[in-house]
């Protein structure tokens, strides 16, 4: 079983003589439900010609979470250095009653000369980029009460904008990220100063992330200090049917403090239909039914493969501005000595959309 401990070991002497060493240790471990935590703390001066002052310290933490909303922790501090005494103790207890909603209770009991006993009580309310929180406390020795009310907010700079940008307390304990969204009118992955951004896209990242503004930029704070984290995009607010997205999640590396700049390039894209039709020698003409049908770029790529349905239509989507040309699948073609008389292309504006219906002609060879 491993345990994530820490040690650390400091001496400084002065030009006088002086020396001070300081060290410290901590272990945790996690038994059954509840994270336990314990460390110590180490410091002696000593003075040339002077006694020497040595101490030790050390406390002991434990959490839990009770339920699905009561998170219980507690701690006790103690000296060992120069005489083994306990110092005091605190009981915390935090329960969520609603995302923006959350209340806390507490006891702290101080052990030292003074003896007293202070009760903490407060509740906080979580807004968009604020947190107000009403809290009191009662020290008993003095029978003295407080009351506070606290706001707490933060900001980040955003390098997109080039400017700070309020967010909730706490952004810089964790990673940020700047998202910069657009269409990708070349395709180059980069935004160029001719493309447009994309406003209104969200993030599944958190409940008061804003969506992206007029300019397409948006910044996500509070990803935490993992090392990466994966922030996921509502693609269900991106309203034009027709942008291609390069994916539903941004991956990045998280530092704290540190805003990472992502790019999300949309692209426009299009569908058309292609309606495969035979003359009848009687008269008329009635749509081939599971004719199988290549669509090929303007480099002679084939992008897209499709099969024609009862009536003879067969739908392609997703196709980037530019000019195409459909063919029969050779194979099929061939089997059953089919061809086109006439070259069917297809124009997808750069603007994307449903380009309509084309008809297309097949005839086979006697």
């Amino acid at each position: 079983r491993t345990l994530p401990a820490s040690l650390a070991v400091r001496r400084d002497e002065r030009a006088d003589g002086t020396e001070r060493w300081e060290a410290g240790a901590q272990v945790t471990a996690s038994v059954q439900r509840v994270l336990l935590s314990t460390g110590l703390a180490y410091n002696r001066l000593a003075r040339p010609g002077q006694s020497s002052d040595e101490f030790m310290t050390g406390s002991l933490d434990a959490s839990t979470i009770l339920g699905a909303n009561w998170q219980v922790r507690a701690n006790l501090n103690f000296a060992v250095l120069p005489g083994a005494e306990m110092t005091s103790s605190a009981l915390t207890i935090d329960r969520n009653l609603s995302q923006r909603t959350s209340i806390r209770f507490g006891v702290q009991q101080d052990w030292g000369d003074e003896r007293y006993t202070s009760v903490t009580s407060g509740a906080t309310w979580r807004l968009p980029f604020l947190d107000v929180t009403l809290g009191g406390t009662y020290v008993t020795k003095l029978d003295l009460w407080t009351a506070g009310l606290q706001f707490s907010t933060g900001a980040l700079f955003d390098p997109l904008r080039g400017s700070y940008r309020s967010v909730r307390p706490g952004a810089t304990t964790g990673g940020a990220l700047a998202l910069d969204a657009f269409i990708d009118a070349n395709g180059d992955g980069r935004r160029q100063a001719d493309e447009t951004g994309l406003p209104g896209l969200r993030t599944t990242a958190g409940e008061f992330n804003a969506p992206a503004d007029n300019e397409g930029h948006m910044l996500i704070a509070g990803l935490g200090d993992a090392g990466s984290a994966v922030v996921g995009l509502d693609l269900q607010s991106i309203e034009d049917p027709f942008l291609k997205t390069p994916a539903d999640s941004v991956q990045l590396v998280t530092r704290p403090g540190r805003v990472a700049v992502g790019h999300y390039a949309l692209q426009t894209s299009g569908e058309v239909t292609l309606r495969f039709t035979l003359r009848l020698a009687q008269g008329g003409e009635r749509g081939l039914a599971a004719l199988a049908v290549e669509l090929l770029d303007a480099r002679g790529t084939v992008v897209a493969r499709g099969r024609t349905e009862y009536d003879g239509t067969v739908l392609f989507e997703g196709l980037a501005p530019g000019r195409y040309t459909a063919r029969l699948d050779a194979e099929q073609a061939g089997r059953l000595k089919m061809s086109l008389p006439e070259p069917v292309e297809v124009v997808m504006q750069p603007g994307g959309g449903y380009a309509g219906t084309i008809d297309a002609r097949v005839v086979i060879a006697r």
